[in-house]
């Protein structure tokens, strides 16, 4: 017996033995490895896109854009003309007005990090308030997204990036929509703006043409060739250019993509069209 129980002893005593020596092995191995950088060091982090929120995208006289990122030491960079932003654009430092129809891009640099994706808004000022307007449309929006209805689309109250459940968007899953305005008195108009959604996560596209009539004839039209590529979800203001005149009563014609393209997870079928805001200047 007394035998056996010095086996066992001698054999649980080199167990432990042969598992401190390996212990003490990967220490050895550790302690001699490079120290990690930390994650924040490596550059293969990308930061997040700054915010950046307008008092109101639609004013008359004057907006307020302030922009933030909850992340210390990062510098938010912008400009205000369209073009694309880089280390040397404009430092963001506290919020600012604008008092005119423009395009801000933002993004986020840090040292430690990779530079950020852009962040747009389209801010725009109107010459004429037509929210007295007698507004028509060709079929009802849809019965889940019915906004503040016709008159919505001259109401000045834009939509946000959040569709569902709001007051404002129009949503539609029709080829074509027509919104007819009668202004009730001539103005002089040059261009009309079409405020729209884009959201392919949400099988919303972009429309592929709007052009404006007055009196049966179109007197401007644009086509948005990258309606049916991939787009960041946005917030479009999609101008129209026509002919110098005065008019007070005008037709917008709408035309969606035919269907979804083949990329797309809802290929083939008809993609929803959502507008919120109509805007002549």
């Amino acid at each position: 017996m007394e035998f056996w129980e010095n086996i066992s002893y001698k054999i649980v005593q080199g167990v432990i033995m042969k598992w401190t020596s390996l212990i003490i092995l990967l220490v050895l191995i550790q302690s001699c490895a490079p120290e990690p950088k930390p994650l924040s060091q490596s550059g293969t982090f990308q930061l997040a896109a700054p915010t950046i929120e307008l008092d109101s995208s639609i004013f008359k006289k004057s907006a307020q854009v302030q922009m933030a990122l909850g992340l210390p030491n990062v510098e938010i960079r912008y400009s205000t003309d369209g073009n694309a932003v880089d280390k040397n654009s404009t430092l963001y430092t506290a919020p600012f007005q604008i008092g005119e129809s423009m395009v801000i891009k933002a993004k986020a640099f840090h040292k430690d990090y990779l530079e950020s994706g852009t962040s747009e808004v389209h801010s725009t000022q109107i010459k004429y308030n037509v929210s007295n307007a007698l507004v028509g449309l060709s079929t009802e929006a849809n019965t889940n997204y019915k906004g503040n209805g016709a008159s919505g689309l001259v109401d000045m109250q834009k939509g946000t990036m959040q569709f569902r459940g709001s007051d404002q968007w129009l949503g539609f899953q029709e080829k074509e929509v027509k919104v007819s305005i009668d202004l009730q008195k001539e103005i002089q108009l040059s261009k009309i703006g079409l405020s729209t959604l884009v959201n392919q996560d949400g099988w919303i596209f972009s429309p592929q043409k709007v052009s404006v009539f007055a009196n049966d004839k179109e007197i401007g039209a644009t086509q948005l060739d990258d309606a049916n590529k991939t787009q960041a979800n946005q917030l479009q203001m999609i101008p129209v250019p026509i002919t110098p005149a005065n008019y007070q009563k005008l037709t917008i014609v709408i035309k969606s993509l035919e269907e979804i393209p083949q990329w797309h997870q809802g290929k083939g079928t008809l993609p929803w069209l959502f507008i919120d805001e109509i805007i002549l200047e």
